[in-house]
């Protein structure tokens, strides 16, 4: 029970500090939210007003605490880029998701534990070894990059 209860520790401690460092990186970037939802020539009035609405005018602790308890208890707000709330725009991307996870994750169980076996069975072996390596490759190469090798149309081919 103490290892379940370390693992809920420990969950809990890296998401609250990605939260801070995520919520920080957002302080720390350039640009105004209320300019970009207004506009570069807006009226200094209409600007204030709206970050007093935002919320940005308070302090930032405050502002991440009200972000973590709206968050927490399922109000991701309004993206300002969909002028829609954040929850409908994930709801309507999850199941392409969900798909995308569940297909990559039966791709790594047919072709990468056949092979995880085939390599520790064969431990020591030159096809053994030039697997692993081959897979090593395969991890460290960005998808972006390899994307370019493995499909054609990302080239224009097709």
């Amino acid at each position: 029970m103490r290892f379940y209860i370390r693992k809920l520790v420990t969950l809990i401690s890296t998401v609250l500090l990605v939260s801070v460092i995520t919520f920080l990186v957002f302080q720390i970037l350039p640009g105004d939210p209320a300019e970009i939802v207004l506009g570069v020539e807006a009226d200094p009035h209409q600007l204030a007003e709206l970050r007093r609405t935002m919320g940005l005018d308070r302090p930032p602790t405050e502002r991440y605490l009200s972000w973590m308890k709206d968050t927490v208890t399922g109000d991701f707000g309004s993206s300002l880029r969909y002028q829609r709330p954040v929850a409908d725009i994930v709801a309507e991307r999850l199941p392409v998701t969900v798909s995308l996870s569940l297909m990559s994750l039966g791709l790594t169980l047919i072709i990468g534990l056949p092979l995880g076996i085939y390599i520790a069975r064969n431990d020591g072996k030159f096809s053994s070894m030039l697997l692993s390596v081959f897979t090593q490759l395969g991890l460290a190469v960005p998808s972006f990059w390899l994307a370019f090798f493995v499909d054609p149309a990302v080239l224009g081919y097709l």
